[in-house]
């Protein structure tokens, strides 16, 4: 029960001397309105110094509010508590739709108000809430107001279809890339946002994951829109979801469920509106269709735990039960290592990752949300294993004759192979007498005396002479790149990776040896992508070409870790374009080590801290490339021999035009 105050004994306050609060809106912040709300609180006041006995106490106002929902409106809410403490006698207001636009909060509000004692007086439409028929007129003010907000969505949503005809541009335009012209009204590229962009689908393009795409812009110290160098998976999936890169405004993204709760619901990405506009763009249509299949390919659509279908990314297994396993919630079994048994072997298990996301049972019981979102337990390997043997045992039964079925299978299969296998074999054991005939004839040259063993002069590495380190050791710290490298007839991961046997199996790190060598464009095509082998002989196998197989083996500098690289005319058979990118991921990659560069082009040449020049085996130059220009010695002359027969050529080109 709610006090009543002494005036509330009596019918209406319309004559009697009362405690008085003005309510007023604005549904927008527009300037227009704000003056609105201006003149209405002027009105206010010319209305209050004609009813003396009101002792007018506060003022609520709400301003860039709509009027169809109450909860939403502070100041409406702030009045009705202080309704409750029966802080004032008498609500005064212009008229119903400043009040409320929705019928059904209009008619609550006026009850409850009714109940503990309070008036509201309706100006312009004349309602005293406490009279007779006060509620029956204002069901019908409020009815109409409600059906001029049913008009007015009505005109909001042709007004939008029509800007989406003529390209009209929603919202403060923040998107990353662009910034909006105050006086045009349209976007424009912000050049290092822009750079950003293009490095985000270039490096996801190239193989990488959301994760590393995002670490490594944190490396390079790029900016996010705010200007903080700090990026997530989320961030780089939006800005790859974006078609406002190809130059398209997107409209239709959510919408209100209806004109009275005006609850806003995401579209699902196939119901979004694309229209051109006159805007450029910054991501080529092949690269970002290219990049969003590869995005949808790593994503899959499964219902949460509240029931909501979201799109969660996927990732395949390396293990038979992570692939096979599904928990009944519908989630990945993921492996986790449990312990290490006596004899150093790692013991694994199984959890259901929405088990393992979900905070523990204990938590959620002090938080007061006793159910957990999944309670299935985490279960051994050697359990699964056991299990799967003694259902294989009862289903199998008879194991000898579906032994003997199988291997009539695979005789069956592999019969057609077997004249290829054989001339494959022949071409290696022709390879390898090549080989042995080479070592053979290097044997009697050393041993006429034609190469000498060189007995004079020492070489240092970080002041330490060769001779006193080992072999195998200093083997380690260095990868080259000749120009006959060894072109293994394994897989592609394999061979990226033949160069650091210790860790041959890191698919991570051969993707990012493989986006530096700009090898990924293509192996992305081939029929098993890193699984592919290199071999054309082979069951699903394939051949490179040339350039190919340039870019596999400088990959396999980028992926070991070693202090010297050793490079020679590793860009013979590569395009201009790629060298370029190859370049600039060694020049980050070498920081703090040694780079031996063997080339006859000069392209790239200039980029050497130091460049030394051979003839007939001896060293007759060295320095910069500045030096050495100044010196106008041999160098420069090779330098401007090569720069002229191209300057030549392109003059030829434009004379033939």
């Amino acid at each position: 029960m709610y006090n009543m105050s002494p005036y509330s004994l009596s019918r209406s306050f319309r004559d009697k001397p009362c405690r008085a609060v003005i309510y007023g809106r604005a549904s927008t912040e527009h300037e227009a309105q704000v003056k609105a709300l201006q003149n209405q609180m002027q009105w206010y006041d010319d209305v209050a110094r004609f009813h003396p006995q009101w002792n007018v106490i506060s003022r609520y106002i709400d301003q860039g509010i709509t009027g169809t929902q109450v909860y939403k409106r502070d100041a409406f809410m702030q009045m009705m508590e202080d309704a409750k403490q029966h802080k004032f006698d008498l609500i005064v207001t212009r008229e119903v739709c400043r009040f409320a636009r929705n019928t059904v909060d209009a008619l609550v509000c006026v009850r409850q108000l009714a109940a503990m004692g309070i008036e509201v007086y309706f100006v312009n439409d004349n309602i005293w809430t406490l009279d007779g028929d006060g509620e029956l007129r204002l069901t019908i003010m409020a009815t109409m107001a409600q059906e001029e907000s049913r008009k007015i969505s009505e005109r909001s949503l042709a007004g939008q279809r029509v800007s989406r005809e003529k390209g009209v541009l929603y919202g403060n335009g923040n998107i990353f890339g662009y910034t909006r012209n105050k006086l045009t009204k349209q976007f424009e590229i912000d050049p290092d946002q822009a750079e950003t962009v293009k490095m985000i689908f270039d490096l996801y393009d190239s193989g990488m994951g959301e994760t590393l795409v995002a670490k490594e812009l944190t490396r390079l110290g790029r900016k996010n829109g705010v200007g903080k160098v700090k990026w997530d998976a989320g961030k780089v999936s939006k800005i790859i979801k974006r078609k406002n890169y190809l130059g398209y405004t997107v409209y239709c993204q959510s919408y209100s469920n209806n004109y009275l709760e005006q609850k806003r619901i995401k579209r699902d990405e196939s119901e979004f509106v694309y229209v051109k506009g006159g805007f450029p763009q910054i991501i080529s249509e092949e690269q970002y269709e290219r990049c969003n299949a590869i995005r949808r390919s790593r994503t899959k659509r499964l219902t949460d735990e509240k029931g909501r279908t979201r799109s969660f990314g996927i990732q395949q297994a390396q293990n038979v039960w992570g692939r096979k396993m599904r928990c009944r919630c519908g989630s990945p079994m993921l492996r986790h290592r449990w312990r290490t048994n006596n004899a150093g072997k790692p013991i694994y298990g199984y959890e259901c990752k929405r088990h393992h996301d979900t905070p523990r049972i204990r938590l959620q019981n002090e938080q007061g949300n006793p159910t957990p979102i999944c309670e299935i337990k985490p279960v051994g390997q050697s359990k699964l294993e056991l299990m799967a043997s003694k259902i294989f045992e009862r289903v199998w039964g008879d194991q000898r004759e579906i032994v003997l079925q199988t291997c009539k299978m695979l005789d069956a299969c592999y019969k057609p192979d077997a004249d290829r296998r054989a001339d494959l074999m022949k071409a290696k054991d022709d390879s390898i007498q090549l080989l042995q005939q080479q070592l053979d004839d290097l044997v009697v040259v050393r041993a006429r005396g034609e190469i000498e063993q060189d007995t004079g002069g020492h070489i240092y590495v970080n002041d330490i002479d060769i001779a006193d380190i080992s072999f195998s050791s200093l083997q380690q710290q260095i990868s080259a790149v000749f120009q006959d490298f060894i072109r293994y007839p394994f897989t592609v991961a394999e061979n990226i990776a033949i160069h650091d046997a210790d860790h041959i199996d890191d698919p991570n790190k051969v993707k990012m040896a493989a986006a530096h060598a700009e090898a990924t464009s293509f192996i992305d095509t081939l029929p098993q992508g890193y699984q592919t082998t290199l071999e054309k002989e082979w069951n699903e196998g394939t051949e490179l070409s040339g350039g190919q197989w340039q870019k596999i083996a400088i990959a396999r500098c980028f992926y070991k870790p070693s202090s010297v690289l050793i490079l020679d005319e590793p860009f013979s058979a590569i395009d201009s374009f790629s060298e370029k990118s190859i370049i600039k991921s060694l020049a980050s990659d070498t920081v703090n080590k040694m780079c031996i560069f063997v080339t006859h082009r000069f392209n790239n040449i200039c980029l050497a801290d130091q460049i030394l020049v051979l003839k007939d085996a001896q060293l007759i130059e060295h320095g910069t490339h500045a030096q050495l220009m100044a010196t106008n010695g041999l160098y420069a002359k090779l330098y401007h021999a090569q720069a002229d027969a191209f300057f030549t050529l392109s003059q030829s080109e434009v004379t033939e035009d």
